[in-house]
């Protein structure tokens, strides 16, 4: 959807059709997962149904944050408000719905901050890079 518009993406993400087999967290953290954000210019989260109960993503955007990413994030469902991570609530610099005008203003710098059905919402804390 994006590519259209002229934007790249690379998908770094470690899921059970790509997954890995380090056992150590430090070193997934800091020798696979951070590796793939570094060269980044925005770190895209995936608002699903399961990603506000992980840990990894909360750290992920953190880690993020400290990289000096921009940070969005995109609803994957028109039709489910599935909850949003801390992590995002407290640093996302937009967070969006699965619609490509809305991902490609975020893109481009602009701040938004819809629910999945496209409506207007106030997370209520500052977006705060410098606390994390």
């Amino acid at each position: 959807m994006m590519e259209k518009e002229g934007f790249s993406f690379k998908d770094s993400s470690l899921t059970s059709e790509r997954p890995n087999n380090a056992h150590d967290e430090n070193y997934i953290k800091y020798s696979i997962i951070k590796p793939k954000m570094e060269w980044a210019g925005t770190v895209v989260v995936l608002i699903g149904k399961e990603t506000s109960k992980s840990d990894w993503v909360n750290w992920e955007i953190e880690e993020a944050i400290k990289l000096g990413k921009q940070v969005i994030g995109v609803h994957v469902s028109k039709d489910y408000n599935y909850e949003i991570p801390e992590g995002l609530k407290d640093f996302a610099d937009s967070i969006v719905p699965w619609n490509g005008n809305d991902i490609k203003k975020a893109l481009d710098g602009n701040i938004i901050y819809k629910d999945a059905h496209g409506t207007s919402i106030a997370l209520g804390t500052a977006m705060n890079h410098g606390e994390c």
